[in-house]
């Protein structure tokens, strides 16, 4: 059998086979032969293109490599804040997916869990943000073509009213300040 070529197994399923880009065989297994020409296509230009398959990559794993990366290219506190909203957010959300499989659709899910558990506008668009910065790398990386969540806004932050003292409270409180120092 040479490469891009397949057959149909036993159990009905058609299943054609290439080489990745690192000299690997890969076996696809579809239901019908168009289904399987398709996902074959499909595969082929990813690997023409030099893209690594993330067969078992999961957005989990990712994560954990993004971060490592990172750690020496930003402060310690941004390092710490980024892995606190990845570790308590991001992974219990959508952590096991395969990095092959994350949708838009997910993403946006991702965004009305994090609204639906209280968490500010401004620290859900902060998920969104390094959800992002993340993906971007595995696109660089070519562990996938494109980024799914270009298809997804990010969340607009909201700004609430400010409480401000009347220049009466603000006399007060100066007052106040200056007795107990002064």
């Amino acid at each position: 059998m040479s490469e891009g070529t397949g057959f149909q197994r036993s159990d009905g399923r058609w299943c054609p086979k290439y080489k990745d880009i690192r000299g690997r065989w890969r076996y696809l297994y579809r239901k019908s032969k168009g289904e399987a020409k398709k996902a074959l296509r499909a595969a082929l230009k990813d690997r023409d293109e030099g893209i690594i398959p993330p067969s078992k990559l999961t957005v989990s794993k990712l994560l954990d490599e993004w971060l490592e990366d990172i750690r020496d290219d930003v402060s310690r506190r941004t390092w710490m804040t980024r892995e606190g909203f990845v570790r308590n957010h991001i992974k219990p959300a959508i952590g096991t997916k395969k990095l092959s499989t994350l949708t838009a659709d997910d993403a946006r899910r991702l965004h009305r869990q994090g609204s639906r558990q209280g968490l500010a506008s401004s620290s859900v668009r902060r998920i969104h943000e390094i959800l992002n910065q993340a993906l971007r790398e595995a696109v660089r990386l070519k562990y996938i073509s494109r980024n799914p969540l270009d298809d997804v806004k990010p969340p607009k932050a909201s700004h609430g009213e400010m409480d401000v003292l009347a220049p009466k409270q603000v006399r007060r409180l100066l007052d106040t300040v200056h007795g107990v120092t002064g």
